[in-house]
């Protein structure tokens, strides 16, 4: 899926935040989700252990009952990336949340996926599927695209 484009002029002093919602199937009640949130301008030199690393703690800070339950290094679309996956419990049914940080410099994607339990297990290899397609395109890719 390629999303539409724009552009927009601002004066300084504005930061672009870009945050995408992709709407999943339901499943034991529940209405899936990916989130995609969109960093830019991240230090060439930046360490994406110590990004993560506040990110989990800001986490830790915010959401009830939160607990990590694992954190791996991996290489998603030739780029460095830390997945993790934690839960919590907003209201009565704990939530588990799996992110992806991928850094393809000078950008952060972070994707958030959230599930029950069940959902965890049977919707993960999908989710895993979406994030590891990620791949950014520039000027001569998009012109590949539309116009072979």
């Amino acid at each position: 899926m390629i999303n539409n484009q724009f552009v927009l002029n601002f004066p300084d002093g504005w930061k672009e935040s870009t945050v995408y919602t992709f709407e999943g199937p339901e499943d034991s009640g529940v209405k899936h989700n990916l989130v995609l949130m969109i960093d830019h301008d991240i230090d060439k030199k930046a360490d994406l252990e110590a990004y993560v690393a506040s990110r989990i703690e800001h986490l830790g800070q915010s959401l009830p009952s939160f607990e990590l339950l694992s954190k791996k290094a991996s290489l998603i679309s030739d780029s460095q990336a830390v997945e993790i996956v934690y839960t919590y419990t907003p209201g009565t049914i704990p939530l588990f949340q799996k992110q992806y940080y991928i850094h393809k410099v000078p950008t952060i994607f972070l994707f958030t996926a959230t599930f029950i339990k069940k959902t965890l297990r049977t919707l993960e290899p999908e989710i895993d599927a979406i994030v590891h397609s990620l791949n950014t395109i520039d000027e001569k890719n998009v012109v590949d695209h539309f116009y072979k």
